[in-house]
């Protein structure tokens, strides 16, 4: 048995594998730059706006660290989609610190607009790589996206 790298763990192969990825992630993001400049809107502002609608309730504390922002800049951001009319922010009687997020359906229409624009995209990559290697992709991304190691909760990553 061999005690080297196997070939798809060679530095080189890992140094592709990160442009890739890299310029993949621009793609998708000017697939929806001008959307989003349409409506005042910035990458932080969408993808918080993503996750409110993932996560209807969620809180800042949740949010936080899902995306690794600041307190002031998510914070800044909410309150942002709130004045554009995107979210709604509550207080939960029993603790008023706490304000859930719930996307508003002015939201819904914005966030529809722009997963158009993204899935575009998506589904003729997705399609020309086969469900195979579409599998093999969602594994890849999920045990990234781990904050514990060896991906010992790799689902949970796409679940959150």
């Amino acid at each position: 048995m061999s005690s080297g790298n196997p070939l798809f763990l060679r530095d080189e192969d890992l140094d592709e594998a990160i442009l890739m990825i890299e310029r993949a992630q621009r793609l998708v993001a000017a697939d929806v730059a001008d959307p989003l400049a349409g409506h005042g809107l910035g990458a932080t502002h969408d993808l918080v706006l993503r996750l409110v609608a993932r996560r209807p309730g969620v809180t800042m504390a949740e949010l936080r660290r899902q995306i690794a922002a600041s307190k002031q800049t998510l914070s800044r951001v909410l309150a942002e989609l709130e004045a554009r009319g995107l979210v709604v922010l509550e207080q939960r009687a029993e603790d008023r610190r706490q304000r859930p997020a719930r996307v508003t359906e002015a939201g819904e229409t914005t966030l529809a607009e722009l997963d158009q624009q993204r899935r575009r995209r998506l589904r003729r990559a997705f399609r020309a790589a086969g469900p195979e290697a579409v599998g093999g992709f969602r594994r890849v991304l999920a045990v990234l996206l781990d904050p514990e190691p060896a991906g010992r909760s790799a689902g949970r990553a796409l679940a959150g």
